[in-house]
């Protein structure tokens, strides 16, 4: 397939996506919902700004491999800003390594089983490898889209690109490598299970909230509709994506138990 023949077939692909976004339009209560949302977001970050949005991680439970950025060590923090300074830099296997570490422990933050599924996905695909990946998903985004590297990177249903390496991970690799500007967005379980119950869109989430096999297709819908509803809000996609995310957590959020000796 030429390169021209390449790009067509991504832009149908998106133009059909958005036509599909177009059938779950938000409720006025829905679009409230989300206005809250936002300005809670707004909070958190001091404005608009995600280069704020930052997570912590202990330094001592990542192996000695991990590559990241001397301040974010200094302060066992990484912020969205982190990402996209590494991703300006000259595309190189060192940068898409640092790029990969920064991405990956971002997602996991102070989750414990991160370090050891770093371990496993090294196991199956060596660091070179990986960051030839990297390269190659990088050189598709750039040239045609996020949806050409979704596609790349996720396989098929039985074999992935890279074992262990699922869409919740590296749609943040993607997200950060597209730069402030681009158009790729972080898709995980958070976003998905309120854009699910926001939208009544299928394919995002199952009964039980767990998160479904996300093709390129559902990728493509779930960017459009965060596309969709940013313009309708005048706002930032990811700074949409980023309020979604924390209004997810918040609503998930397990209320503690109070310590009264007694069992509930």
């Amino acid at each position: 397939m030429s390169r021209t023949d390449e790009r067509r077939r991504w832009r149908n692909l998106e133009a059909d996506a958005e036509a599909e976004a177009s059938k779950h339009p938000l409720t006025p209560a829905q679009r409230d919902q989300i206005r809250e949302a936002l300005d809670r977001a707004r909070k958190n970050l001091g404005g608009e700004d995600v280069r704020s949005h930052r997570v912590g991680f202990d330094v001592d439970k990542w192996p000695d491999v991990l590559a990241l950025p001397a301040p974010a060590l200094e302060s066992k923090h990484l912020s969205r800003g982190d990402g996209f300074d590494i991703a300006r830099e000259a595309v190189t296997s060192a940068t898409n390594w640092q790029l990969f570490c920064m991405s990956f422990v971002f997602g996991y933050g102070m989750y414990g089983v991160g370090p050891t599924r770093l371990q496993r996905i090294l196991k199956r695909t060596a660091q070179q490898q990986l960051c030839d990946v990297i390269g190659e998903a990088r050189k598709r985004l750039h040239h045609d889209g996020p949806l050409s590297s979704y596609d790349y990177l996720r396989g098929s249903d039985t074999h992935r690109t890279v074992p262990f390496w699922g869409p919740a991970f590296f749609t943040k690799l993607l997200y950060f490598a597209a730069g402030e500007s681009g158009g790729a967005l972080i898709l995980d379980n958070q976003t998905a299970w309120i854009v699910a119950r926001l939208s009544s869109m299928n394919h995002l989430v199952s009964t039980r909230g767990r998160s479904e096999c996300w093709t390129v297709w559902r990728y493509a819908v779930y960017l459009a509709w965060i596309r969709m509803v940013a313009t309708q809000l005048q706002v930032q996609p990811d700074f949409l994506e980023y309020a979604l995310f924390s209004e997810a957590k918040r609503r998930r959020r397990r209320p503690r138990l109070r310590r009264t000796g007694l069992a509930t």
